[in-house]
């Protein structure tokens, strides 16, 4: 099994920009495209890792990553800022 990846940036050109670099590594991705769709989909997907944009409408970063870590079954996710 790939491990997984959520991109969460609310521009999709810097996502693209991720998915397209690190493609050739083997991993699987999902992305986002703010704070409040990052939880949702960490919640569903169990990512291996969060790599988080800071500054983003509807719900920043800095809160999402917050969040996520009050959810137990997430908490543990690393993320990358």
């Amino acid at each position: 099994m790939q491990p997984t990846i959520l991109i969460v940036d609310d521009i999709a050109v810097n996502r693209m920009t991720i998915k397209l670099s690190l493609k050739e590594e083997g991993y699987s991705f999902i992305d986002a495209k703010d704070g409040a769709e990052a939880i949702q989909k960490a919640l569903t997907y169990k990512p291996d890792l969060i790599l988080m944009d800071a500054m983003m409408p509807k719900m920043d970063g800095f809160e999402a990553t917050e969040k996520i870590r009050q959810i137990e079954q997430i908490q543990r996710t690393p993320i990358l800022m």
